[in-house]
Protein backbone atom coordinates (compact mmCIF):
# COMPACT_ATOMS: atom_id res chain seq x y z
CA UNK A 1 0.00 0.00 0.00
CA UNK A 2 2.87 2.27 0.93
CA UNK A 3 4.88 1.48 -2.61
CA UNK A 4 0.91 2.51 -3.72
CA UNK A 5 0.81 5.71 -2.43
CA UNK A 6 4.32 6.77 -3.21
CA UNK A 7 4.57 6.10 -6.52
CA UNK A 8 0.99 7.91 -6.39
CA UNK A 9 2.50 11.07 -5.22
CA UNK A 10 5.91 11.22 -7.15
CA UNK A 11 3.04 11.08 -10.21
CA UNK A 12 1.38 14.34 -9.09
CA UNK A 13 5.01 15.97 -8.13
CA UNK A 14 5.88 14.91 -11.82
CA UNK A 15 2.59 16.61 -13.20
CA UNK A 16 2.92 19.75 -11.07
CA UNK A 17 6.66 19.95 -12.79
CA UNK A 18 5.40 19.69 -16.12
CA UNK A 19 2.24 22.36 -15.54
CA UNK A 20 4.88 24.84 -14.00
CA UNK A 21 7.80 24.23 -16.61
CA UNK A 22 4.52 24.65 -19.69
CA UNK A 23 3.85 28.09 -17.75
CA UNK A 24 7.38 28.88 -17.91
CA UNK A 25 7.90 28.23 -21.67
CA UNK A 26 4.63 30.14 -22.59
CA UNK A 27 5.79 33.13 -20.08
CA UNK A 28 9.14 32.85 -22.35
CA UNK A 29 6.96 32.79 -25.53
CA UNK A 30 4.91 35.92 -24.43
CA UNK A 31 8.55 37.64 -23.60
CA UNK A 32 9.58 36.99 -26.45
CA UNK A 33 6.71 38.13 -28.51
CA UNK A 34 6.39 41.22 -26.75
CA UNK A 35 9.78 42.40 -27.38
CA UNK A 36 9.90 45.19 -30.45
CA UNK A 37 11.45 44.21 -34.01
CA UNK A 38 14.87 43.66 -34.64
CA UNK A 39 16.38 45.09 -38.16
CA UNK A 40 17.96 42.28 -39.87
CA UNK A 41 18.92 44.09 -43.13
CA UNK A 42 17.90 47.71 -43.77
CA UNK A 43 15.88 49.13 -46.58
CA UNK A 44 17.50 49.40 -49.80
CA UNK A 45 15.96 52.05 -52.81
CA UNK A 46 15.83 50.98 -56.18
CA UNK A 47 15.12 53.27 -59.24
CA UNK A 48 16.88 56.13 -61.36
CA UNK A 49 17.97 59.09 -58.95
CA UNK A 50 16.85 61.69 -61.68
CA UNK A 51 14.53 63.87 -61.82
CA UNK A 52 10.82 62.41 -63.34
CA UNK A 53 12.56 59.20 -61.45
CA UNK A 54 10.72 56.83 -59.40
CA UNK A 55 12.19 55.37 -56.28
CA UNK A 56 10.92 52.12 -54.51
CA UNK A 57 11.85 51.05 -50.95
CA UNK A 58 11.64 47.94 -50.11
CA UNK A 59 10.62 46.66 -46.29
CA UNK A 60 14.10 45.50 -45.39
CA UNK A 61 14.54 42.13 -43.39
CA UNK A 62 13.32 42.30 -40.05
CA UNK A 63 13.04 39.87 -36.92
CA UNK A 64 9.75 39.12 -34.21
CA UNK A 65 8.28 41.35 -37.03
CA UNK A 66 4.72 38.91 -37.26
CA UNK A 67 1.53 41.12 -38.42
CA UNK A 68 3.80 44.69 -38.21
CA UNK A 69 2.54 47.48 -40.01
CA UNK A 70 4.78 49.14 -41.47
CA UNK A 71 5.39 52.73 -42.53
CA UNK A 72 7.75 55.41 -44.79
CA UNK A 73 9.54 58.44 -44.55
CA UNK A 74 11.90 59.63 -47.39
CA UNK A 75 14.56 62.18 -46.76
CA UNK A 76 16.60 64.15 -48.71
CA UNK A 77 20.43 64.90 -48.14
CA UNK A 78 23.26 66.40 -48.92
CA UNK A 79 25.36 65.39 -51.89
CA UNK A 80 27.65 62.45 -49.22
CA UNK A 81 24.09 61.11 -47.76
CA UNK A 82 24.62 63.08 -44.18
CA UNK A 83 22.55 66.25 -43.23
CA UNK A 84 19.25 64.87 -44.33
CA UNK A 85 15.47 66.66 -43.52
CA UNK A 86 12.14 64.97 -44.18
CA UNK A 87 10.41 64.98 -47.36
CA UNK A 88 6.57 66.65 -45.76
CA UNK A 89 4.16 64.42 -46.93
CA UNK A 90 6.56 61.53 -48.93
CA UNK A 91 5.48 58.78 -46.82
CA UNK A 92 4.27 56.34 -49.54
CA UNK A 93 6.42 53.53 -50.41
CA UNK A 94 7.29 55.19 -54.01
CA UNK A 95 8.80 58.68 -54.15
CA UNK A 96 9.19 60.74 -57.80
CA UNK A 97 12.19 62.72 -57.86
CA UNK A 98 11.67 66.57 -57.90
CA UNK A 99 13.47 69.29 -59.71
CA UNK A 100 14.66 70.46 -55.88
CA UNK A 101 15.98 67.41 -55.70
CA UNK A 102 19.35 68.12 -58.13
CA UNK A 103 22.84 67.86 -56.91
CA UNK A 104 21.37 65.78 -53.30
CA UNK A 105 20.68 62.44 -52.37
CA UNK A 106 18.01 60.23 -51.20
CA UNK A 107 17.00 58.09 -47.85
CA UNK A 108 14.32 56.31 -46.81
CA UNK A 109 13.41 55.20 -43.25
CA UNK A 110 10.93 52.58 -42.35
CA UNK A 111 9.23 52.01 -39.37
CA UNK A 112 8.36 48.86 -38.25
CA UNK A 113 5.47 48.88 -35.23
CA UNK A 114 3.75 45.41 -33.61
CA UNK A 115 2.63 44.86 -30.42
CA UNK A 116 5.74 44.37 -29.02
CA UNK A 117 6.58 47.84 -30.07
CA UNK A 118 8.52 50.06 -32.99
CA UNK A 119 11.88 49.99 -34.41
CA UNK A 120 13.20 52.15 -37.34
CA UNK A 121 16.08 51.36 -39.79
CA UNK A 122 17.77 53.77 -42.63
CA UNK A 123 18.69 52.81 -46.20
CA UNK A 124 21.93 54.08 -47.47
CA UNK A 125 21.65 57.32 -49.64
CA UNK A 126 21.23 57.11 -53.18
CA UNK A 127 23.54 58.93 -55.93
CA UNK A 128 23.35 62.15 -56.26
CA UNK A 129 19.95 62.69 -57.67
CA UNK A 130 20.37 64.10 -61.99
CA UNK A 131 19.20 67.11 -63.87
CA UNK A 132 15.93 65.06 -66.23
CA UNK A 133 16.76 65.10 -69.82
CA UNK A 134 16.27 68.20 -71.71
CA UNK A 135 12.91 68.42 -73.33
CA UNK A 136 11.29 65.48 -71.01
CA UNK A 137 8.29 66.15 -68.75
CA UNK A 138 8.94 67.99 -65.39
CA UNK A 139 6.44 68.65 -62.80
CA UNK A 140 5.80 72.29 -61.74
CA UNK A 141 2.79 72.48 -60.22
CA UNK A 142 1.59 69.38 -58.61
CA UNK A 143 -1.18 66.96 -59.24
CA UNK A 144 -4.42 67.16 -57.24
CA UNK A 145 -7.57 64.57 -56.46
CA UNK A 146 -10.57 66.62 -56.87
CA UNK A 147 -14.23 65.24 -55.68
CA UNK A 148 -15.63 64.35 -52.09
CA UNK A 149 -13.86 61.26 -49.86
CA UNK A 150 -16.59 59.40 -49.41
CA UNK A 151 -17.95 56.22 -50.81
CA UNK A 152 -19.53 56.30 -54.57
CA UNK A 153 -18.77 59.27 -55.53
CA UNK A 154 -16.36 60.66 -58.65
CA UNK A 155 -13.13 61.42 -57.94
CA UNK A 156 -11.34 62.64 -60.71
CA UNK A 157 -7.29 63.71 -61.45
CA UNK A 158 -6.48 67.19 -61.62
CA UNK A 159 -2.63 66.16 -63.56
CA UNK A 160 -1.04 68.93 -62.42
CA UNK A 161 1.00 71.76 -64.35
CA UNK A 162 4.18 70.39 -66.79
CA UNK A 163 7.21 71.89 -69.11
CA UNK A 164 8.57 69.94 -71.60
CA UNK A 165 8.27 69.51 -75.21
CA UNK A 166 4.85 68.36 -76.76
CA UNK A 167 2.98 66.47 -77.19
CA UNK A 168 2.92 65.18 -73.72
CA UNK A 169 1.13 62.01 -72.78
CA UNK A 170 -0.44 61.00 -69.49
CA UNK A 171 -0.99 58.11 -67.12
CA UNK A 172 -2.31 57.19 -64.32
CA UNK A 173 -2.41 55.10 -60.92
CA UNK A 174 -4.59 55.34 -58.36
CA UNK A 175 -3.44 54.23 -54.85
CA UNK A 176 -4.45 53.49 -51.95
CA UNK A 177 -3.53 54.36 -48.45
CA UNK A 178 -3.38 54.57 -44.75
CA UNK A 179 -5.69 56.84 -43.06
CA UNK A 180 -2.58 58.99 -42.60
CA UNK A 181 -1.52 59.08 -46.15
CA UNK A 182 1.13 56.96 -45.82
CA UNK A 183 1.92 52.87 -46.65
CA UNK A 184 0.30 53.03 -49.90
CA UNK A 185 -0.40 50.25 -52.57
CA UNK A 186 -1.29 50.40 -56.47
CA UNK A 187 -4.62 49.55 -56.92
CA UNK A 188 -5.58 46.84 -59.45
CA UNK A 189 -6.90 48.05 -62.56
CA UNK A 190 -7.46 51.83 -61.52
CA UNK A 191 -5.07 53.80 -64.41
CA UNK A 192 -8.26 56.13 -65.67
CA UNK A 193 -8.53 59.69 -65.09
CA UNK A 194 -11.38 59.30 -62.68
CA UNK A 195 -12.01 57.01 -59.59
CA UNK A 196 -14.80 55.47 -57.67
CA UNK A 197 -14.13 54.81 -53.61
CA UNK A 198 -15.67 51.24 -53.25
CA UNK A 199 -16.23 49.57 -49.88
CA UNK A 200 -12.29 47.89 -49.64
CA UNK A 201 -11.67 52.21 -49.39
CA UNK A 202 -13.77 52.97 -46.48
CA UNK A 203 -11.52 54.33 -44.02
CA UNK A 204 -8.32 54.57 -45.97
CA UNK A 205 -7.02 57.68 -48.11
CA UNK A 206 -6.44 57.81 -51.97
CA UNK A 207 -3.36 59.06 -53.71
CA UNK A 208 -2.98 59.33 -57.56
CA UNK A 209 0.44 58.49 -59.52
CA UNK A 210 0.72 60.92 -62.30
CA UNK A 211 3.40 59.76 -65.19
CA UNK A 212 4.02 62.76 -68.38
CA UNK A 213 5.97 60.93 -71.40
CA UNK A 214 7.00 62.45 -74.69
CA UNK A 215 9.65 61.91 -77.45
CA UNK A 216 12.27 62.82 -74.96
CA UNK A 217 11.77 60.66 -71.92
CA UNK A 218 8.82 60.62 -68.87
CA UNK A 219 8.23 62.19 -65.73
CA UNK A 220 6.37 61.46 -62.52
CA UNK A 221 4.14 62.87 -59.70
CA UNK A 222 2.27 61.81 -56.56
CA UNK A 223 -0.91 63.79 -55.62
CA UNK A 224 -1.29 64.75 -51.86
CA UNK A 225 -3.75 61.83 -49.99
CA UNK A 226 -7.97 62.54 -49.88
CA UNK A 227 -9.18 63.03 -46.71
CA UNK A 228 -10.09 59.53 -45.18
CA UNK A 229 -13.20 57.73 -47.41
CA UNK A 230 -15.96 57.99 -45.58
CA UNK A 231 -19.45 55.87 -46.10
CA UNK A 232 -22.60 57.65 -47.94
CA UNK A 233 -25.05 59.09 -45.68
CA UNK A 234 -28.27 57.02 -45.36
CA UNK A 235 -31.42 58.04 -47.74
CA UNK A 236 -33.96 59.50 -44.94
CA UNK A 237 -31.70 59.55 -41.90
CA UNK A 238 -32.35 62.57 -39.86
CA UNK A 239 -30.40 66.42 -40.83
CA UNK A 240 -30.19 69.47 -38.71
CA UNK A 241 -30.96 72.26 -41.08
CA UNK A 242 -30.63 75.20 -38.48
CA UNK A 243 -29.68 75.14 -34.59
CA UNK A 244 -32.14 74.10 -31.88
CA UNK A 245 -33.62 77.43 -29.69
CA UNK A 246 -34.21 77.49 -26.16
CA UNK A 247 -37.65 79.19 -25.37
CA UNK A 248 -39.80 80.05 -21.97
CA UNK A 249 -39.27 81.98 -19.17
CA UNK A 250 -36.45 81.11 -16.86
CA UNK A 251 -36.79 80.13 -13.15
CA UNK A 252 -34.90 79.79 -10.24
CA UNK A 253 -35.08 76.42 -9.16
CA UNK A 254 -33.22 74.26 -5.82
CA UNK A 255 -31.57 70.97 -5.92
Amino acid sequence: MSNALALRGFGVVLLLLLFALAGVGSAALDTKLEQPPVDRRPPRITGTAQVGGILESTRGTWQRARGAVFSYQWRVCDAVGATCADVTGATDGIYPVRPTDVGRTVRVTVTVETEGGRASAVSAATPVVREARAGAPVVTAAPGIEGKAELGAVLSVDRGTWRGDEPTGFAYRWRRCAADGGACRAIPGETGATYVPSTPDVGHTLRVLVQARNAVGGGAALSDPTGEIGGPRKAGAPRSTSPPVISGVPSEERL
